[in-house]
């Protein structure tokens, strides 16, 4: 697995450091903000119990961290 930088990890697929949190649920306004402004990745409302938590922006890659459940 990527090393960790700052708050969120690096990208396991390209070690890209561009890496957004993955937001499950609707959307309210902040949260449709957040997303706007490239803070978070929406990830839908349907949500299945091992669900990726972070998405590479450089990639596409989304996956689950398990260092940080």
């Amino acid at each position: 697995m990527a090393e960790k930088t700052g708050k969120h990890p690096a990208c396991p697929k390209c070690g890209s450091e561009q890496v957004l949190p993955i937001a499950y649920g609707l959307p309210g306004p902040e949260m449709s903000e957040m997303a706007r402004r490239g803070e978070i990745k929406l990830g839908g409302c349907v949500i299945s119990g091992n669900d990726p938590q972070w998405s590479c922006k450089a990639c596409g890659h989304r996956w689950v961290d398990s260092n940080r459940q």
